[in-house]
């Protein structure tokens, strides 16, 4: 693409982005597998009119929502840019949500069918859904496929709806942004001026799945690029490094905990042997948003002579701020883009003007006018500072809201709630902010002694934590998998007054800041590389797996039942017990 061309990226739709690039180079490789298969951009072009025509044959029309059920990236990729051509709204979701929320969420935007893969229909329909797998059977030329997506292009503004995001992982009624094209479309003139390459088209790993804005976002900026999407067989943290290294992009977007999953595999491939490099011969770039970057982290990806960049956004604000190249700040999370304005309110929080800004919040008024300022800024939630030339500092949340490292939000009170209304429980805290799990700390109402100075329930106490675990299962099952607690701890005393004090009739102030200060060891013990969210266990540490001094637990989050979650644990709890007594 010309710089002149890419200059007015903003105000496209992403249906031009594509076109252009299709009319550019229709043999390119846009998306490329482990596997060796390749798509060019135009056989991507006819399997999206075809896709086109398939919807209209539907019933489908413009101005329908419809949902997406599924984070395989080709498929999904394809069907957004169908959706845009036909002028339907995509509501894209990731099958780690239950069909429990996805089925609010069809009766929340219409009763559509639920576009989704054959490896997930049968989970769909036993929701008493109805889905929807396209294929591409039918075919047509080039030249009349360039035609077909030429004539919807016209008639699409930059300002018209591209897709409804949902940001919530609550199991309320789900938290909808209506984000339109330009929304992303601006992020990829930012974000592509500082990666684009003036003598090939950029390869950008798709490892980040786009049912999450940060990879919607990277997906356009490879399209107003021209660049190729290479895919790993599997995303997120589950990815390969082999594979990643196999394909070779130049272009990493991951978040930080992508990250450090490809650190841990560095370290066992190369056997702690240093010089080896991470990543491929290609690789010129790492983009990271979607958390705060781990800096010894960032300084060993820029030893390999990789730039580092961050960015700082959201679903509602799109791209706020990003490190230009080669000028990362450490504690920063980048400079303020050139068309948005920003102001630090009286209480600290950050307030945001662009043209990149939410439409609203689906069919809620109310929340949509809550989200802005009389003067038209978008309140983020976060505090943050703000230097002389514009770098931004994020220094907390206002809001008492986790961010999961994929982007959905978790509203800790309601399951803090929850456990405080199990039988034999004081007090409860969350921790879990742009962590990969939940974590709690639970203070139990039996042998309360303020006096004491060991807060912590001993694991020996193995009959309290199998109890509580069993109780916890329960509450998990009625959770969404990312809001499930993983892991915790029994405490014998009150949380410090810092922390956790009553502030009225059945009202809670929890400074979580305090939390993380003042139980810093244990939280840290919570978060041990033994233990994912995919462990489904309640194990006491031993010094064949923890460090002797660890005293925690961790709960099988994702057990199906309770019967199950007390099987496992138990099962769990005798052999760590046998292998302790062999030792």
């Amino acid at each position: 693409m010309r710089d002149a061309d890419f200059d007015h990226v903003d105000s496209q739709s992403i249906v031009a982005l594509f076109l252009a690039a299709v009319k550019a180079a229709p043999t390119r490789s846009l998306f490329r597998q482990v596997s060796g298969a390749t798509m060019p951009y135009g056989e991507a072009c006819i399997r999206v009119v075809v896709t086109v025509k398939q919807l209209a044959e539907l019933g489908l029309r413009r101005g329908d929502y419809m949902i997406c059920y599924t984070d395989e990236t080709l498929p999904l990729a394809l069907f957004c840019l169908a959706a845009a051509v036909s002028g339907i709204v995509p509501v894209p979701l990731g099958p780690v949500f239950s069909t429990r929320y996805l089925s609010a969420l069809v009766n929340r935007v219409g009763g559509h069918p639920v576009f989704t893969t054959p490896a997930l229909a049968p989970k769909v329909n036993e929701a008493g859904l109805r889905c929807l797998c396209l294929d591409a059977e039918e075919t047509l030329s080039l030249d009349d496929a360039i035609d077909r997506v030429s004539a919807a292009a016209k008639k699409i503004r930059c300002d018209d709806v591209f897709v409804v995001q949902p940001t919530s992982g609550s199991t309320g009624e789900p938290k909808l942004v209506l984000r339109m094209h330009r929304s992303f479309t601006r992020y990829a003139k930012y974000v592509g001026h500082e990666i684009r390459s003036k003598n090939t088209p950029p390869v950008f790993l798709a490892v980040l799945a786009l049912t999450h804005a940060f990879g919607l976002h990277m997906f356009t900026t490879a399209l107003s690029l021209g660049g190729e999407l290479c895919i790993p067989d599997a995303i997120d943290t589950s990815a390969s490094l082999e594979e990643v290294r196999s394909l070779d992009p130049s272009v990493l977007p991951v978040t930080p905990r992508v990250l450090w999953s490809f650190r841990r595999q560095h370290r066992v491939l190369t056997d702690g042997c240093p010089g080896s490099a991470m990543f491929g011969p290609a690789a010129s770039v790492v983009a990271l948003a979607g958390g705060k970057g781990d800096p010894e982290l960032l300084r060993f990806v820029e030893a390999e002579g990789i730039d580092a960049i961050e960015f700082y956004g959201s679903s509602e604000g799109s791209l706020v701020a990003l490190t230009p190249r080669g000028k990362r700040r450490e504690g920063y999370a980048g400079k303020v883009v050139a068309d948005c304005n920003v102001r630090v309110d009286t209480d600290g929080e950050l307030l945001v003007r662009s043209s990149g800004l939410m439409i609203g919040y689906f069919r809620d008024e109310v929340a949509t006018l809550g989200a802005f300022t009389e003067d038209g800024y978008l309140r983020t939630g976060d505090l943050a500072s703000v230097s002389d030339d514009g770098y931004v500092r994020i220094l907390g949340r206002k809001r008492d809201v986790f961010n999961t490292p994929e982007g959905s939000n978790i509203y800790p009170e309601r399951i803090e709630t929850a456990i405080e209304g199990l039988p034999g429980v004081r007090q409860a805290m969350l921790v879990g902010d742009q962590r990969p799990y939940l974590a709690a700390l639970v203070v139990l109402d039996s042998d309360i002694d303020d006096s004491r100075s060991d807060a912590f329930y001993e694991i020996e106490c193995e009959s309290l934590y199998v109890d509580f675990g069993a109780r916890l299962a329960q509450i998990n099952t009625e959770l969404e998998p990312m809001e499930r607690v993983v892991c915790f701890r029994l405490l014998r005393r009150p949380f410090d007054k810092d922390s956790y004090a009553l502030v009225g009739p059945g009202k809670v102030r929890r400074n979580r800041r305090a939390l993380l200060s003042n139980y810093a060891s244990e939280i840290a013990l919570l978060y041990s590389a033994s233990i994912t969210q995919a462990s489904p266990m309640l194990v006491p540490p031993h010094k064949q797996r923890f460090n002797p001094e660890a005293r925690f637990v961790a709960f099988g989050a994702l057990a199906d039942s309770q019967e199950r979650a007390v099987e496992t644990s138990v099962a769990h709890l005798a052999e760590a017990q046998k292998q302790g007594e062999s030792t």
